[in-house]
């Protein structure tokens, strides 16, 4: 784990960002997402989200995080596990807003019934219960959009929420 402040200081270089998509150490961090949340590190998962949010804004860090194993799974748990850490869940909803709009991960990501499920919920969530509320239901909302755009079988597995998300968004 070394390498974790060399990566993030990277990332924020946009002559660096190619460099550190391209080198083979996303899967890494994915990694050790699962040991900061069991160890209830919220700003240590911070930190290992940081690079895998930077590469999610580019073409090229899009296509490389849709090849990561666990990366859906290790996601959605550190949402779930941080939910009181409003830094940990916009990161994670932003690196899975992203995802929505490649189309190369919109079927990937209609297979994870939980991902779909999170998203969702998060979308249909009272924003007043959590800092940062109104932020991680838009940033849900507009991942299920995403999914939503140009794409029957989206529309067919969301079918049933769009209702109560959009009674959410109205309010």
């Amino acid at each position: 784990e070394g390498c974790v402040g060399v990566v993030c200081a990277c990332v924020d270089s946009p002559h660096c960002l190619p460099l550190v998509v391209k080198s083979g150490v996303l899967p890494r961090f994915v990694e050790w997402i699962p040991t900061a949340v069991s160890d209830k590190d919220p700003p240590r998962a911070l930190t290992l989200l940081r690079p895998l949010l930077a590469c999610s804004y580019t073409e090229a860090g899009l296509s490389v995080l849709v090849r990561v194993k666990g990366l859906l799974d290790a996601l959605c748990w550190a949402r779930e596990s941080f939910l009181s850490d409003s830094g940990v869940r916009l990161s994670c909803l932003a690196i899975l807003r992203n995802l929505c709009y490649h189309d190369g991960a919109k079927s990937h990501l209609l297979c994870e019934q939980k991902v779909v499920a999170a998203l969702v919920a998060e979308a249909a969530a009272d924003p007043g219960r959590i800092a940062e509320g109104h932020r991680c239901r838009s940033l849900a909302a507009n991942a299920v959009w995403a999914l939503l755009y140009n794409s029957q079988r989206a529309k067919a597995v969301v079918r049933p929420s769009i209702d109560v998300i959009s009674r959410a968004l109205s309010d």
